[in-house]
């Protein structure tokens, strides 16, 4: 998916918020699985979601993201 394609699609998908994100709203990390992809928006950039940058990524990678989180890959 190029980014052009993420956009169109982020209109027509429904993005879920983080379960890690807080419930004050404004710094939440949201994702919808769109096809072979995963988009991942930031709420807190318009509160229209069709304009808000999207990250397009393979289910792999982001199963391979998911991992590195959970196995304190990214740890400072």
């Amino acid at each position: 998916m190029n980014g052009t394609e993420a956009v169109a699609a982020a209109g027509s998908v429904r993005f879920r918020k983080s379960s890690r994100s807080g419930s004050g709203g404004g710094q939440c990390v949201l994702v919808a699985g769109c096809g072979g992809a995963v988009l991942v928006q930031d709420s807190k950039e318009d509160a229209d979601q069709t304009r808000r940058r999207t990250l397009a990524v393979s289910r792999d990678q982001f199963a391979a993201f998911l991992r590195g989180l959970h196995t304190d890959r990214f740890q400072r």
